[in-house]
């Protein structure tokens, strides 16, 4: 299991260095750790964003991207 004080730790220098890659390294990690998955990798993408890809355990794949924005986008302006 994830030590959530440690994740919380690694989480907060990210948001600090403004580093998505790492964040959607973390978020893949705590995923498999917990069993939801197993991780395929991560990469940086385009202006700062990042994105990470997991084979769920039914066979299915979870793409996400995740992007450090200075302000908060309108909903339906998220891809």
């Amino acid at each position: 299991m994830v030590d959530m004080k440690e994740t919380v730790g690694l989480v907060e220098t990210a948001l600090q260095s403004n580093d998505a890659t790492q964040l959607a390294a973390i978020m893949a990690i705590t995923l498999v750790q917990n069993g939801y998955g197993h991780f395929e990798g991560a990469q940086s993408i385009d202006d700062g964003a990042s994105s990470m890809l997991l084979t769920l355990p039914d066979g299915k794949f979870l793409s996400c991207k995740i992007e450090i924005l200075d302000e908060r986008p309108v909903m339906g302006e998220l891809q």
